[in-house]
């Protein structure tokens, strides 16, 4: 498990969430927005952004993220 900040873009709050190593960046940008689901209505799509650069979704977290990093979490509007 891996520890990261969480931010959700359009809420108020910042987050603690523990990542498992091998899920997927998409999975948890899910996983965030569930967490926000009661100040920010969720997405059925996010990008996840770490120091401005959006990551790959498709990769494993332990890949990209390290502990206590802090990502913002944005929601793509649907049409």
């Amino acid at each position: 498990m891996i520890p990261v900040y969480a931010f959700v873009k359009g809420d108020t709050l910042g987050l603690v969430i523990y990542a498992d190593d091998s899920e997927s960046v998409d999975s948890l940008a899910m996983k965030v927005q569930r967490a926000a689901t009661t100040r920010v209505a969720p997405s059925s799509r996010a990008d996840v952004y770490l120091k401005g650069v959006r990551l790959d979704p498709t990769a494993a977290v332990s890949e990209q993220l390290g502990p206590l990093d802090r990502i913002d979490v944005v929601p793509v509007k649907e049409p």
